[in-house]
């Protein structure tokens, strides 16, 4: 599998600026189509809400929807028309709740979907969560980038979050096109004990005999996660070996147990401060 077509979500709440030379990189570096997509949402009212609006204050609605569009165009055009890559602009009118589903449309026609991490201080279209709602539902690799520093420099030297699973599996797979010129790949077990049933003898040896099968320089490391949280002991690893992608399975156990007791792929996109590409 190559990386030729690539979809980067413009967040109209934000400049997009680190995103968009992340994609403009990546787009380069796999001779990549490139594909602007912001989604502008209309006020979250019920129904009745807009039946009391009178027409100037439509027209006042419309011509705000169209100026945040043709700013986003805009900034996107500018910095992408001296990459020499190949790029269109799409734009997605849009309630709140709709954004999700929008992004994973337009990226199911992708071969990979690069995003913004949420910005804490920041109100973005679709809430907070809207990036947890895109990679379950797009079914292809998301590159969520962080909101702060710039990430132009991705996929040299690689960390690969490995418990075993389907969705580490499928995300180590959907990253391949994207490490097979890393410089270093290093293999991350936390814990293997808690699935002992996914390890062979020597956790992470057998998938880090894969990586060296397709030529790369692989570093196993296996870790226990005492009085931490997993999430927090993978990103610190990740920068004692000044890693600039992580790469993890997302949501290995349900919605509703990250939602109650939290999980690993919650608190990463919380605290992340490099690339990750999610995959379920």
């Amino acid at each position: 599998m190559t990386i030729s077509d690539i979809l980067l979500h413009l967040d109209p709440a934000s400049d997009n600026a680190a995103e968009t030379g992340a994609a403009i990189a990546l787009a380069t570096e796999h001779d990549a189509h490139l594909a602007g997509l912001t989604t502008v949402t209309d006020p979250d009212l019920p129904i009745y809400g807009f039946a009391g609006l009178s027409e100037g204050v439509y027209r006042a609605m419309d011509s705000m929807v169209g100026d945040q569009i043709a700013k986003a165009k805009a900034a996107f055009t500018e910095r992408t028309e001296k990459a020499g890559i190949g790029t269109d602009f799409r734009a997605a009118k849009t309630y709140g709740a709709e954004v999700h589903e929008v992004v994973a449309t337009h990226g199911r026609h992708a071969d990979l979907v690069i995003v913004r991490q949420s910005d804490p201080e920041v109100p973005r279209a679709g809430g907070r969560d809207v990036i947890e709602e895109i990679v379950l539902a797009a079914g292809r690799p998301v590159l969520v980038i962080p909101y702060m520093g710039t990430h132009e420099k991705i996929a040299s030297n690689v960390v690969v979050g490995w418990d075993g699973s389907r969705e580490a599996a499928r995300a180590l797979g959907d990253a391949m096109p994207l490490i097979r010129k890393a410089g270093k790949v290093n293999v991350l077990v936390v814990n293997p004990h808690s699935r002992g049933d996914a390890h062979g003898e020597l956790p992470g040896a057998d998938i880090s005999t894969h990586l060296a099968r397709h030529g790369l320089n692989v570093n196993l490391m296996v870790e226990s996660a005492s009085g931490i949280d997993p999430g927090n002991l993978i990103l610190s690893r990740a920068a004692d070996l000044d890693a600039d992608m992580l790469v993890m399975g997302a949501f290995a156990h349900s919605r509703l147990q990250q939602t109650l007791f939290g999980g690993v792929t919650r608190s990463i996109l919380q605290q992340m401060t490099l690339p990750v590409l999610l995959s379920h």
